[in-house]
Order: structure tokens, then sequence, then C-alpha cells
């Protein structure tokens, strides 16, 4: 891989834009914070030098006026050698303008170039004024100073701020070091921090590799990568969870179906094969026909009572929203039931609650989950036993219960019981798909209730079944 391949593909990665994002970030607001300071720098410095010269010429001014222009000249040469004559000039002028005492001006030959600069206009007696300006023959800023004394005269000061600018780059290029130190090492940690963070994306990324592999049951690791990346995680893998256990019902499913549904066929295709090789009259055939649309019918239910599992399941079963009284369904399925319960000589009794019982759903979807509950207890109650259905009402909650004396369910079977073509050892007997409570627990739970068996071995089973009360608007 070329460099700029390598460049281009590390440019790529979310790290490295993360990276250059910051480092970007932090050189603008450490730029912007060295221009804001470097420009109050310099105001402060030539403040500073403004006032040190002000208080400098009102000094000189004070010995003019009791000592007269006499001593000016030693002061003068003092000062100036002090500072540097080179950095700084001190003069004597008459009104015109005209040097008369001065410090050693070699250096300053520029000094009429600097009063036109200056603009230099004498104002009142014993006023002064300040000037910082730029002379083009000259590296560095000036400060010009005059003021006026009592006789007409005026005291001129120059000062070079070569020293204050000296000072300003030592700080320029101490900042710079310092930012491009910091720029090094915050981008290198900077770098390792996010590359750190971006370690759980990664982990995710490596386990959809191994499940695009098919291997279903690999999951992301956890690790202490922040609360978001932690989180992204436990839902990444509560989602696999889920998808694995849909795939594994779907086998299930596939297994079940095949299974039941051989069945039905291998008996249509033995009628039909018992028929052709027998007697071939019309009766015959007509029997036969009769026994492939009776087996067809049973194919036809079994496929939709999965068809409406699987709807349920999806969340798309279509369960309108309409208020409905349980009690009405509960009432048309006791008047449907009772002559079953009598022919098979089971005591079937009823209780309706006094109060509306209003819930929201499909009155079909409901008839068929009480009806399913109600056929097995017919199924699986003995002749003599009891069948008790009872409604009520329990804080918001719209209950309904249904009591037989059956066999019950062995505590083997109790946890597989909602399971598709799951039957227990007793029911396998009793004719049936195993279809009928994972019907009426995907009923439920798409009307937003929950549904829960309570049984036992040789004395009876009870189903309750619980909705929230109320129109659901």
């Amino acid at each position: 891989m070329s460099w700029k391949n390598a460049f281009n593909w590390l440019f790529k990665t979310v790290t490295m834009r993360l990276t250059v994002y910051y480092v970007v970030f932090f050189t603008s607001v450490s730029f912007l914070i060295f221009l804001l300071f470097y420009t109050v720098l310099n105001s402060r410095l030539e403040q500073s030098v403004a006032y040190d010269l002000s208080t400098e010429i009102n000094e000189i001014a004070k010995l003019y006026n009791e000592r007269g222009p006499a001593e000016l000249k030693e002061e003068f040469k003092r000062e100036a050698e002090s500072q540097g004559v080179q950095n700084a000039f001190f003069a004597l002028c008459d009104e015109h303008g005209t040097v008369r005492i001065s410090s050693d001006m070699t250096a300053w030959k520029e000094r009429a170039l600097l009063l036109r600069s200056s603009g230099r206009i004498f104002p009142s007696a014993s006023d002064e004024t300040i000037k910082t300006v730029t002379i083009p023959s000259h590296p560095y800023k000036i400060v010009f100073l005059t003021k006026r004394l009592a006789d007409g005269n005026h005291i001129e000061i120059g000062y070079t701020l070569k020293q204050e600018h000296k000072l300003a780059m030592s700080y320029v290029r101490i900042f710079g070091t310092a930012l491009l130190i910091m720029l090094v090492c915050g981008g290198l940690i900077g770098y390792f921090i996010t590359k750190g963070m971006m370690q759980g994306v990664k982990r995710i990324t490596q386990t959809v590799l191994y499940i695009g592999k098919g291997d279903l049951s690999r999951r992301v690791p956890k690790r202490q990568s922040g609360k978001e990346i932690d989180g992204l995680v436990q839902a990444f893998n509560d989602m696999l969870t889920r998808i694995e256990t849909l795939v594994d019902e779907v086998q299930e499913v596939s297994n079940n179906i095949a299974h039941d549904l051989r069945s039905p066929i291998t008996r249509i295709r033995g009628i039909a094969e018992t028929t052709l090789s027998g007697p071939q009259e019309l009766d015959d055939y007509r029997a036969m026909t009769g026994q492939i649309i009776e087996e067809c019918d049973r194919l036809v239910g079994i496929i939709n009572t999965l068809l409406e599992i699987a709807e349920a399941d999806a969340g798309v079963l279509p369960v309108s929203g309409q208020a409905v009284d349980l009690r009405r369904i509960v009432t048309d399925a006791y008047e449907l039931f009772s002559p079953l319960f009598e022919d098979k000589k089971i005591t079937f009794t009823h209780t309706l609650a006094d109060v509306p019982l209003v819930v929201s759903g499909s009155i079909t979807k409901l008839q068929r989950a009480i009806a399913n509950v109600l056929d097995n207890a017919v199924k699986y109650t003995p002749e003599g036993g009891t069948v008790t259905l009872k409604t009520e009402r329990r804080k918001g909650q719209v209950v309904c219960c249904i009591t037989d004396t059956g066999g019950g369910i062995a505590a083997k079977d109790m946890p597989h019981i909602f399971e598709r073509f799951y039957r227990g050892d007793k029911s396998r007997s009793t004719a049936g798909n195993g279809l009928g409570l994972s019907l009426v627990y995907s009923i439920v739970k798409a009307h937003k209730g929950e549904i829960t068996i309570n049984s036992t071995v040789g004395s009876g089973t009870t189903v309750t079944l619980v909705f929230p009360f109320g129109n659901g608007q």
C-alpha cells in the first residue's frame, strides 16, 4: 500500500476524522486566544512606555522651570545613554521647532519625518501630546511625546519600541513552541482516546461479520467503553438474542409444519390410492371426495392459525380499537358451548360481573381466544366434571377465568404450553394440532393483555385472561 493510499484509508476512518477535527478546532481556538493576548500585550506595553515617558517629560519640564535650560543638556545625555542613544532622544525646541538642546541624535536623522508623521500640533501651555507612529525607514514603532513650556519652547522625546517588540516576539516564539507541543501531544492523546472509544463500534462490526457468516450465537463482548457505547452493545446483543430466537422458532415451526402437514397429505394420498385400487364405483369416489375436503379444511385451518399467530407476533394482527363489552362475548360463548358440555355430562356454569367490562379490541379475535380455552376444557374434562366461566373487574383491569376439573398439566409441560404444535403426553390421544393456546397467547398479547395458567395434575386447570379496562381512547 502506497503512502497516498494509506493516508486516504486512514483519513476515511472515524477515529482519524475526529482527531483532525479536534486538532483544527483546538488550533483555531488557540490562535484566537494568542491573537487576543498578543494584542493586549502590545497595548499594555505601549501604555506602560507612554506612562513612563509622560512621567519623565514632566520631570524634565519641572527641572527646566526650576533651573533653566542649562541643566537640560546633561539630563538629556544621561537619559539617552540610559535608554540607548539609538533607542531614545531628548530635545528642547523653540516655538518654530528648531532644536536648541538635545541628546545625541546621530541615529535620529528622521526627526523631521517623525514630526510630520505625528502631525504635531502644539496645544495650549503646559499641555502635552503623545502618539505612536510608524516610519518606513525605521523597523520599529516610535512613541513621540511633546510638551509645551510656559515660555513657548517645547520638550520632545522620541522612544523606539525595539525592546518591547523583542519581548512580544519572545512571547510569540514561546507560545508558538508551546502550541506546537500541545498540538502534537493533544493530537496523539485525542487519537488514542478516540480510538479507544471506537473500540465498541469495532467490536460490533466484528460481531456483524461473524453473524454474516451464519454464526448467530456470536455476541459483542461487554466492556466499560462509556454509557452510550455500552448501551449500544447491550441493545445490539438483545437484538441478536431476539433474532436467534426468531430463527430457531422459524426452524421449529417449519419442522412442525412439515410434520403436521405431512400427515393430512399422507391421508389424502392414502384415501385416493385406496379408492383407485378398489372397485371403481361412484359412491366410493364421493366418499373419497368428502374425506379429502375434510383433510383440506384441516390443512387450511392449520395454515390460517399459523398466519394469525405470525401476524400477532409481528405486531400486525388486525385488532380494531372499538369498545367491546366482554360480558357479551362470554354470554355468547356460554350459550354456544353449553350443549357440548351437556352432551359430555359436564357441569358448566358462568358468573358475570354486574358492571360493564369494556375492553378495546376485536370482537372476533376475543371470541376466538375464549372459544379456544373452552374447547380445551371440553376436551380434557372427564364426564361428571365441572367447568366454571367467571368475569370480573379488578383495579382497572378486566379478568376472565376459566376453571376446569380435568386431569391438569404436568409440570414438565408448563414451560412449553404456549409453543406452536406442542402437545403434552396426555393430550396426544386427543384430537388437535397444538396451536390452540399459541393462538390464544398471541391474541391476548395483541390486545395488550396477559394470560396465566395454573394447573395441578389430577385436580384441574385455571386459565386467566387479563385485559386493560377501557376503550383505549
